[in-house]
């Protein structure tokens, strides 16, 4: 539980606040940023998948990972860049499913059983 609240806050400063702020003093227009701030984030949760050799699954834990950086992005730009609602719907989300991916993880479902 506590990754889940720890986790969510750490990774909408970061990811939102701290990359989608950044941004704007690049020149770069708001549909970039939420594209990259998801992008990046998808990329960076499929770090422990690499890690762990798991590469059939690396495209899908990458697209539904940034699908779900770019619903928080516009979260906080729609929210007028206050991170709050971003993190309460990070941790949200984090608490209802952390416990099943780390089943997940540590059991290998996600593994073809025909092999």
């Amino acid at each position: 539980m506590c990754t889940a609240i720890v986790g969510g806050i750490v990774e909408e400063v970061v990811f939102r606040q701290k990359l989608m702020d950044l941004l704007p003093s690049w020149g770069t227009h708001v549909v970039w940023q939420v594209l990259l701030s998801a992008v990046v984030f998808g990329v960076a949760h499929a770090a422990w998948v690499l890690l762990r050799g798991e590469l059939a699954i690396v495209l899908p834990v990458v697209v539904s990972t940034a699908v779900l950086g770019a619903l928080l992005a516009i979260t906080y730009v729609v929210g007028d860049r206050n991170v709050l609602p971003a993190i309460v719907a990070h941790v949200g989300i984090n608490l209802v499913i952390e416990p099943w991916l780390i089943l997940a993880g540590v059991s290998g479902q996600w593994k073809d059983r025909t092999t």
